[in-house]
């Protein structure tokens, strides 16, 4: 089959693969209005793109992503590794008379596609990149099982206590944005943690993609006493991208029945993961973050970053 490498990515061309939010057009306006290069792989006779990777250029630095948690290459299944590998060293040699000096890969979770994901993983190690970051996210398989099956004898008494405590779980509107991210930013703030993404850019990626983000929350009577924001990153990936509960309720957890009521969402639309996030503090891993989600029935996978110099 003869493939097309260029620069740009063409409209009209339909994809061979499904794309994230995070590596669609839009999304990556929202990043940065400019600095943007990309390349595709084009199967010009179906008109189907069916590889492409989008880097933010900075001090000549490329990066992929720029500020969304992952980027890197994403590609058809029916690309050989062969024409994966010459797509590689295509952008490198572009990128380079560029000006670029040094390139950084940020890959998804393995467990998003763990063969092809590893198979990328494995090309850009024999073309010379280093494995700069090692991460784990913790990933939850969703399946016909009920959620109370897959969670660990502890997290089993939370939800019991949850239940036996009349909290109850629920969706929320858009409307609710401002007062769920406030009350996020107050809990993580008496953890002496803050969060990522600011409120204005959080309302700005929701005004964008309203069908991609959910507000849900675990009440007490009519008081919000955990609370969650999720990203849904495609068909099949639901990403728990914040969640947390007041301190006054760390003896019941009352995020083990927000999770409960994520997982049940994710059954009833087909979503196979739900993806808990990586655990990590000050660039190490955080073993009782991830202990935790352990318990909630995840299974930690790699989220690696990879780096060349160029010169």
């Amino acid at each position: 089959m003869d493939y097309l490498f260029q620069e740009g990515v063409p409209e009209g061309f339909l994809t061979d693969f499904e794309r994230s939010i995070f590596l669609s057009y839009k999304h990556r306006q929202l990043q940065s209005s400019e600095g943007w290069c990309s390349f595709a792989i084009l199967n010009t006779a179906e008109k189907k793109i069916v590889a492409e990777v989008h880097f933010h250029i900075e001090t000549a630095e490329a990066r992929s992503p720029f500020q969304s948690p992952f980027g890197s290459f994403v590609f058809s299944q029916h690309v050989s590794s062969e024409v994966l590998n010459e797509f590689v060293n295509f952008t490198e040699r572009k990128l380079m008379e560029k000006g670029v000096k040094t390139i950084l890969l940020k890959n998804p979770p393995e467990a998003y596609n763990q063969k092809d994901i590893e198979r990328l993983q494995n090309i850009l190690l024999s073309s010379g990149y280093k494995m700069e970051v090692e991460e784990l996210s913790a990933i939850v398989s969703v399946g016909n099982q009920s959620f109370d099956s897959i969670l660990h004898r502890s997290h089993k008494k939370k939800l019991r206590k949850c239940y036996e405590g009349d909290l109850s779980f629920q969706f929320l509107s858009m409307e609710y944005l401002e007062e769920i991210y406030s009350l996020l930013e107050v809990i993580r703030k008496e953890k002496k943690y803050s969060l990522s993404m600011s409120l204005q850019a959080l309302k700005k990626v929701t005004k964008e993609f309203p069908n991609h983000f959910l507000l849900s929350a675990v009440k007490d009577d009519h008081k919000i006493v955990a609370a969650n924001i999720s990203i849904r990153v495609n068909s099949k990936v639901l990403y728990n991208f914040y969640h947390d509960h007041l301190q006054a309720y760390d003896s019941v957890s009352p995020v083990v029945l927000l999770n409960e009521g994520l997982y049940h969402y994710c059954q009833r639309e087909g979503i196979a993961l739900l993806d808990l996030g990586t655990s990590t503090l000050e660039g190490k891993i955080n073993v009782p973050l991830l202990e935790f989600k352990v318990r909630l029935g995840a299974k930690p996978s790699r989220k690696l970053t990879f780096t060349k110099n160029l010169l």
